[in-house]
């Protein structure tokens, strides 16, 4: 029986949409200290996991590392809360502030999804179970609830050594090593109180793309709406409709709203319809 285990592999866990940088083929590194940091900076494979460092950045797959070392976790069978000692790193890091090195997840039961909730920055963290992580009025923190309600909000606050999170009754989710486990009652934020989030480096980096790119574009809706005229109907024999004040301040608040798009189309069914527009 032990043979039969020795010959499985252990692999680096993997999610679906990532890339894969194995060609077959080695690659001579003349700096290797240097390439890890631009890997890591450009979000490309080099470190799978990146420090969260913005709200933005708690969306999709998250990894809850306390300033202990341990992290948090669910039992598969018992939706039980656990918080083990984080699976070793090859990587090395200088232990700051009392913070311990970072450690990637090697199990999908390592990994929960974050959530936002409102525009505010509360959210939502379910496990791989697909139970949500809850605290009631005294501190007593679960992962067994289907559905999001007041118990399973979660404001994060951002600080320089890490992540602490609020429950809905202002208190914060804790770690005690010595005995006291995960609760959901400390007062104030200490290092008890910190968890090195990790997102997915490389959604954080199309994330930050997405949102350079959504800047670039500061075209007027007028000229959005002739570049649309000119590339779905026939320029010669169609015709633009006049831009009344109304009508701009409505594609406005479309654009803002994220349904320019829409609203075009819109636009260009009732030139179709109507001959007085």
């Amino acid at each position: 029986m032990s043979s039969e285990y020795s010959r499985v592999r252990t692999k680096k866990l993997s999610f679906k949409g990532e890339t894969s940088n194995s060609t077959g083929k080695r690659k001579v590194v003349s700096n290797p200290s240097s390439s890890a940091v631009d890997a890591e900076s450009q979000g490309v494979p080099g470190r799978k996991w990146t420090l969260v460092d913005a709200l933005t950045d708690l969306e999709g797959p998250l990894y809850l590392l306390h300033s202990s070392g341990h992290h948090l976790t669910t039992d598969d069978a018992t939706h039980r809360l656990l918080c083990p000692k984080a699976p070793s790193s090859s990587e090395t890091e200088s232990e700051e502030q009392g913070l311990s090195p970072l450690s990637e997840p090697t199990d999908v039961l390592h990994v929960w999804v974050g959530r936002r909730l409102d525009a505010a920055g509360t959210m939502s963290l379910r496990a791989s179970t697909g139970m949500y992580l809850s605290s009631d009025k005294v501190g007593v923190v679960r992962v067994d609830k289907e559905a999001v309600g007041p118990l399973e909000s979660w404001t994060p606050v951002i600080r320089d050594e890490g992540v602490a999170f609020q429950n809905a009754y202002g208190r914060y989710l804790t770690y005690d090593e010595t005995g006291g486990g995960i609760r959901g009652d400390a007062e104030s934020i200490g290092l008890r109180e910190i968890w090195r989030l990790q997102c997915q480096t490389q959604r954080k980096h199309d994330a930050a793309k997405d949102r350079a790119s959504s800047k670039k574009d500061d075209r007027s809706v007028v000229d959005v709406e002739l570049e649309a005229i000119k590339k779905n109907q026939t320029w010669g024999g169609g015709r633009v409709r006049r831009f009344e004040a109304d009508d701009i301040r409505e594609l406005k608040k479309a654009k803002k709203q994220g349904r320019l798009n829409e609203a075009l189309l819109d636009r260009r069914a009732k030139v179709k319809s109507d001959k007085f527009c």
